[in-house]
């Protein structure tokens, strides 16, 4: 068995609460869906969402450069971080989920 597994496990026994993981950007997927299995209550993907919220703003000013609202700018950002968003909701079979 893999020994972070098992640590995991045993923290997850011992605290008896739910369990956060930090900086989950990065980690397979697989990882993290069995993560989830044995605990694992939220999962902090600060990196994969700035990344997308700033590469949305890039797009949108590549793709029109004469636009100068900073709205539209945000808004595409914003639209680009909830895509990834939902992406990572699905990614942690969590979605539908409260």
């Amino acid at each position: 068995m893999n020994p972070s597994a098992d640590r995991l496990r045993e923290i997850r026994k011992l605290v008896g609460i739910p369990l956060v993981l930090h900086g989950g950007t990065g980690i397979p997927g697989d990882q993290l869906q069995r993560a989830v299995g044995m605990g694992i209550a939220k999962i902090n993907f600060s990196t994969v969402l700035r990344k997308a919220f700033i590469g949305g703003m890039q797009a949108h000013m590549t793709q029109k450069p004469d636009d100068l609202g900073l709205m539209d700018i945000l808004a595409d950002g914003r639209k680009a971080m909830k895509e990834k968003v939902c992406g990572c909701i699905d990614l942690c079979l969590c979605a539908g989920k409260n």
